[in-house]
């Protein structure tokens, strides 16, 4: 869970100058991503991946870098649930389905665990540790 960043992003990714960085390949799933500025910001990068998260609040859903062409940004968003952002433009139905409101939208994304992030398949190892840490049993 990424929360109440007030920097640029909860998730960002890319390099906003040649010389300073460029993410390629990379996936970004199985976040939930609240109340941040802007909730995902991209920069230089290619063939990226974010899916599969959980959206709520903030004030810009997607930002890109205006400083750098479309070429240097060719990522893929979708699949991802979202509701309630101040600027409702910053949501494309390409990025996924757009809620009416916040229990609506991470119904739709319950994680496994309660009270624990968005929908995802944790592995036995994690499960355990995460267990141990929050004492309780399985």
């Amino acid at each position: 869970m990424i929360a109440d960043c007030h920097g640029w992003a909860g998730i960002g990714f890319g390099g906003y100058d040649p010389d300073l960085g460029f993410t390629e390949e990379c996936e970004f799933a199985h976040n939930t991503l609240v109340d941040n500025s802007t909730q995902i910001g991209v920069q230089r990068s290619m063939n990226n991946r974010v899916y599969a998260n959980l959206i709520l609040g903030g004030e810009t859903a997607v930002e890109f870098n205006d400083d750098l062409s479309k070429e240097d940004m060719v990522n893929d968003i979708s699949g991802n649930a979202a509701a309630d952002f101040e600027d409702e433009d910053s949501w494309t139905d390409e990025y996924g389905e757009l809620f009416t409101d916040r229990e609506e939208a991470a119904e739709e994304f319950r994680s496994l665990i309660d009270g624990v992030g968005s929908r995802f398949v944790p592995d036995e190892d994690m499960m355990e540790l995460y267990h141990e840490n929050a004492g309780t049993e399985e």
